[in-house]
C-alpha cells in the first residue's frame, strides 16, 4: 500500500502559528464563504456564489503554493 506524505507548512491565525495541510488551508477558506450560500434566494445566485466559492478554493491553493 502506498502512503502519501501530507506536507505542512506554518501559518499566521487568530491563535498564533499553526501547521496546516494545503487541504486543511483551502477547506478553511472555502467553510467560512460557504455561510454566504444561506443568503442566496434564487437558483442563479446559489449558482453564481458556488463559482465564487470555486475561485476562492483556487485562489487560496495558489496563496499556499506561495507560502515558504
Amino acid at each position: 500500500m502506498e502512503t502519501v506524505e501530507m506536507t505542512t507548512k506554518t501559518v499566521d491565525g487568530y491563535f498564533g502559528p499553526r501547521q496546516v495541510t494545503r487541504e486543511q488551508f483551502i477547506s478553511q477558506w472555502t467553510q467560512h464563504f460557504s455561510q454566504v450560500l444561506h443568503l442566496t434566494n434564487t437558483v442563479a445566485e446559489f449558482d453564481e456564489l458556488k463559482v465564487m466559492q470555486a475561485r476562492i478554493a483556487a485562489l487560496a491553493g495558489q496563496k499556499w503554493d506561495g507560502l515558504k
